[in-house]
């Protein structure tokens, strides 16, 4: 369901949850005549919640994506703020006990690289050059949640660190992204966070 549209998403999932919803029952009420003779008068319950339950997985609710912890030398270059020679660093972090449960899917210049939950961070190289960073909430719970987005400079050598929470509003998340001023004041913070590895090279990326 990769690549479907959310309203399509939303039908098939429906549909599964309904059919399977309605075979449980009927699964649950012949149960219930075997071992005891009569039928159960609440096995809809049972099948209703299993059918929820097919559905919020098909949908992926959180948006919740695999992610690789990074090697021990990646993870020693981001803490050291080193750059590959010829490019620059981003470093990006979620924090807060709300982005526990929600992976927020970070981009580049339009092109995605990995999801973080919090607490942890990523870091990868980019070439020198004006670059625009989005941060957005995954999943079919938080469509109407807006993204967090940045366009910045950055110079070989340099890093940028962005840091990430998550404001809470009666039915949406704000995406809070924030640059900060001096990078190696965030290193503290970096080191007890676990790093995930970026998906794949960012746009521009010196090899």
């Amino acid at each position: 369901m990769k690549n479907l549209s959310a309203r399509t998403k939303l039908v098939i999932a429906t549909l599964a949850g309904f059919v399977v919803s309605r075979a449980a029952g009927y699964g649950i009420s012949l149960l219930g005549i075997t071992l005891t003779g009569t039928l159960w008068n609440s096995y809809w319950l049972p099948g209703f919640l299993i059918g929820f339950f097919v559905t919020t997985r098909l949908l992926n609710p959180t948006g919740a994506k695999k992610a690789l912890r990074a090697d021990a030398q990646a993870r020693a270059a981001a803490l050291a703020l080193r750059a590959a020679p010829g490019a620059g660093l981003v470093i990006v972090y979620h924090e807060g006990y709300v982005g526990r449960a929600n992976g927020v899917d970070i981009s580049i210049d339009g092109h995605e690289l990995v999801q973080l939950k919090s607490p942890r961070f990523t870091a990868f190289d980019a070439a020198p050059g004006r670059h625009t960073l989005r941060a957005a909430l995954g999943g079919a719970f938080n469509a109407a949640s807006p993204p967090g987005e940045t366009s910045f400079d950055l110079a070989a050598g340099q890093a940028a660190v962005f840091g990430i929470k998550l404001a809470m509003k009666l039915s949406t998340s704000d995406i809070v992204l924030t640059r900060i001023d001096d990078p190696a004041s965030a290193l503290a913070k970096l080191k007890g966070m676990q790093m995930v590895a970026a998906a794949t090279m960012a746009p521009g990326r010196v090899a």
